[in-house]
């Protein structure tokens, strides 16, 4: 499985099921939730912040990206579906 088809999968509506999927969406949420704990677990700056959250999202963050945790996400694969810009607010 990959993220590409994981994404396809989901675009398309088709069930998220069977052992490949549940082994990979195991996986990454495991790799997710590392990288939630070291974002939420102790003090980073801006600019760490921003390098995590381009992690945790699999996608390059804007420098101008502010957050200011804790962040949570109710399914940790999903954040690399997330496109981070300029112009949003996560509140």
């Amino acid at each position: 499985m990959t993220l590409e088809r994981f994404q396809q999968m989901i675009a398309t509506g088709k069930p998220l099921a069977g052992e490949e999927m549940i082994t990979f969406m195991r996986e990454q949420s495991d790799a997710t939730r590392r990288l939630l704990f070291d974002l939420n677990g102790s003090y980073h700056s801006p600019e760490e912040i921003v390098a995590l959250f381009s992690r945790i999202t699999d996608n390059k963050v804007d420098d101008s990206f502010r957050l200011f945790p804790p962040f949570y996400t109710d399914f940790q694969c999903c954040p690399k579906r997330f496109i981070g810009t300029m112009n949003m607010r996560l509140l």
